[in-house]
């Protein structure tokens, strides 16, 4: 899947350099349908720790409500 500038997320991490773009380093390392988790290969080198970020989909966020939902139900 390719990724438009808009929906690639700024990395939050406090170590990422001030100078720099926060979303030119992230990474999508894992498809799934209902998310997407993203790296940091420029934090991932300062921490020496992955630094990674889970977006949910629009799918997710259906799943997630109907889940909760039937859980209230009972």
């Amino acid at each position: 899947m390719s990724w438009r500038e808009d929906t690639v997320p700024a990395c939050r991490c406090s170590a990422h350099p001030l100078h720099t773009d926060k979303r030119r380093w992230m990474v999508p390392i894992r498809e799934e349908r209902d998310f997407v988790v993203w790296e940091c290969r420029r934090c991932t080198e300062i921490a020496h720790v992955p630094t990674i970020q889970v977006r949910v989909l629009p799918r997710g966020r259906d799943q997630a409500r109907y889940r909760l939902a039937a859980k209230a139900r009972q």
